[in-house]
């Protein structure tokens, strides 16, 4: 039985040396990433003094770092009683109302800090909120108005780059980052987000300059990594295939040390997923739940954005990009049923996946308001089509599909966001997790049948037309001819082929050819070229 404590002996807890230090041990682990150790040395503190300020801000942190953000939110409500204007209370409530997808209630949220608190810290959180969830002119806006306060704000400085690249404006992008590497802010970053434009080539100056910035001594890992990925694309877009190979090689081996992946545990899962789903019955084609979503996914670099591009030039569908909402949706009913959606796919009854797909289209509500359908192209979403076709039976899936060769070669010279695509750089975990990829989409292709689409990239090359006919079919749309023009289509794009798809259609060069014999170990590790 926990042992009662008087409230006079609670009030002399709170200013007690031992209370103090389990706030600041608390806080400390916090900041070294330790939740869970965090959250049992937090109990004693809780045990003394429940209702305590410090207390209550410490486990709200921990919900957050837990990302169970409705637990968070109960205890932000209980501190906003008696504290409604704690300005971080209110940054932290934006955070977990944005992480259970009420996005519009979380910029609602931190515009009221902004009220409160205004000045650069919160209008930069604002502006990384609206870029976080797509809206890059008002995340432009606010980067901006920081820059204004701090011109030399490194932050605001990547992020004003970044979104004007988003909203097209790719001179202007290249100039910002050119500003900032000119100014040494970021340097790296910004090296990095300049060749990041696939259509920039740099000047003979430029590149002498990025090759003694990346050969500096010193450098710290993460400077040296985005420096290396920058110099190799750069010399493979000058012509320079063995350099840039020896250079792509060096910044990859970093990168694997810095985010291992296991082959086999992916092989693993995507084989238990496929045999939960041999369990459960297709829904009947008949039904219309989800018919306002397309959902597209495949691999990084495989086409996906400019399939989103031309859907997106329609006069009906929105784009919305790599929405985080599916995955969110099955995280969350996981953790209730404490069991991974492999082991309870097969388990749920149709009440449970309809009650998961009304939870999704709520989440993804706001994509909708200015046209009646929106996209989803969080390409991981291919491991999940068995669970798009029992919660939204009436969408469209698309998966994207390019050249083997060239689909894991484009991975390899790509810097992806820390966590986001662990298995590109080695050949090894690249063919393997492309290999699962095929063999699984082809499994959901003979299940699903007229459900799933797989585009090839190159048929859109050779005969554009047809291509975005069938394509347009597939998802209950008529054709329009603006979509074949898709360069032409004003809309914010957050990919790294934001600046590609904003061009007339082209091949790209073959790398297959250019690096000939390079090549051909990752060649002999894939099963399937196409």
């Amino acid at each position: 039985m926990t042992q009662r404590i008087p409230p006079a002996s609670r009030k002399q807890a709170r200013h007690s040396p031992a209370f103090s230090r389990i706030l600041r041990e608390t806080s400390r682990l916090l900041d070294s990433g330790d939740t869970d150790k965090a959250q049992r040395i937090l109990a004693g503190a809780m045990a003394l003094a429940p209702s305590d300020l410090s207390v209550l801000k410490l486990e709200a942190n921990i919900y957050l770092r837990q990302k169970l953000h409705g637990q968070a939110l109960k205890v932000l409500d209980n501190i906003r009683k008696d504290h409604p204007l704690d300005a971080e209370c209110l940054l932290w409530e934006a955070r977990a109302l944005a992480g259970m997808g009420r996005v519009e209630q979380a910029i609602a949220t931190l515009v009221r800090l902004c009220e409160l608190r205004p000045g650069v810290e919160s209008w930069m959180e604002l502006a990384l909120m609206y870029d976080h969830h797509g809206d890059h002119q008002l995340a432009l806006e606010f980067a901006d108005r920081v820059l204004e306060w701090t011109p030399s704000h490194a932050q605001a400085g990547l992020l004003r780059a970044r979104s004007l690249l988003a909203l097209g404006s790719v001179v202007e992008s290249a100039r910002q980052f050119r500003h900032l590497i000119a100014s040494n802010i970021e340097s790296a970053r910004s090296w990095f987000g300049l060749v990041d434009i696939k259509t920039v080539r740099l000047s003979g100056d430029e590149m002498e300059l990025l090759q003694h910035a990346a050969g500096k001594q010193g450098l710290r890992e993460a400077d040296s990594l985005l420096l290396d990925f920058a110099l190799g694309n750069a010399l493979e877009r000058a012509g320079n295939f063995a350099e840039a190979f020896a250079v792509l090689t060096r910044a990859n081996e970093k990168a694997a040390w810095r985010e291992p992946w296991s082959a086999s545990a992916h092989r693993s899962l995507t084989t238990a997923i496929a045999v939960a789903f041999d369990e459960v019955s297709p829904s009947p084609a008949s039904s219309s739940r989800g018919a306002e979503v397309i959902f597209l996914c495949g691999l990084p670099r495989s086409g996906s954005t400019l399939v989103e591009q031309v859907l997106a030039s329609h006069s009906k569908v929105e784009g919305a990009s790599e929405l985080p909402d599916l995955p969110a949706v099955l995280a969350e009913e996981s953790r209730r049923r404490s069991l991974p959606f492999e082991k309870w796919a097969a388990l749920a009854t149709e009440e449970d996946w309809a009650r998961l797909g009304d939870a999704y289209l709520t989440r993804t509500e706001r994509w909708r308001k200015r046209k009646p359908v929106s996209t989803d192209k969080n390409l991981e979403n291919w491991k999940f089509i068995g669970a798009i076709n029992k919660m939204l039976p009436g969408s469209r899936v698309v998966e994207c599909r390019r050249d083997a060769v060239e689909t894991c070669w484009s991975c390899y010279k790509q810097l992806f966001a820390q966590g986001l695509v662990p298995f590109s750089y080695r050949f090894e975990d690249l063919a393997g997790y492309w290999n699962d990829h095929v063999s699984l989409s082809n499994r959901w292709s003979r299940r699903y049948g007229d459900g799933l689409l797989i585009q090839q990239y190159e048929s859109i090359l050779e005969n554009p037309e047809q291509a975005i006919r069938n394509l347009l079919a597939h998802c209950g749309l008529s054709f329009e001819a603006q979509c074949v023009s898709f360069q032409s289509t004003g809309r914010a794009i957050r990919t790294a082929s934001s600046a590609q798809v904003r061009e007339p259609l082209a091949a790209p060069p073959l790398r297959r050819q250019d690096y000939a014999a390079l090549l051909e170990p990752l060649v002999g590790l894939l099963e399937t070229r196409v």
